[in-house]
């Protein structure tokens, strides 16, 4: 596990790429056209946050029925070797799941959550507020 995810955190490498890329264009000159939005938040509240999104893009709002989504990439995930990461649950909802990391590493990456500071940046975010005391 941990040589795999440390081969794929490499800038060259897909999820490495990928996370310097939201980086750099998190802080870049057209940071403002951006919205940055939370999964955790997404599953919790899908209606009021695409609410937000709609509102963003200036689009009028179109219902959606969270009960019924259906989206898998299967072709996409084999190159890669991960099945399913592209699968959707049918209900959009907030579930618990334990990570399949070791906790050191999760850890290690949870703090590499670059978008929770947004002083340096012109990027618009949609996330949950800290916790009081954190």
């Amino acid at each position: 596990m941990f040589s795999r995810v440390e081969t794929l955190a490499h800038r060259n490498r897909l999820v490495g790429f990928a996370w310097s890329a939201l980086k750099e264009a998190y802080y870049g000159e057209q940071a403002g056209s951006m919205l940055l939005v939370e999964y955790d938040l997404l599953t919790q509240a899908p209606e009021r946050v695409l609410r937000l999104v709609y509102e963003f893009i200036g689009e009028p709002w179109f219902d959606h029925d969270f009960a019924n989504v259906d989206y898998d990439a299967p072709e996409f995930d084999r190159a890669p070797g991960v099945a399913g990461l592209h699968r959707v649950r049918r209900k959009v909802e907030a579930t618990t799941r334990k990570s399949v990391l070791p906790p050191d590493l999760f850890e290690q990456y949870a703090k590499l959550s670059f978008w929770q500071d947004s002083a340096n940046s012109g990027a618009h975010v949609i996330r949950a507020q800290p916790k009081a005391g954190a």
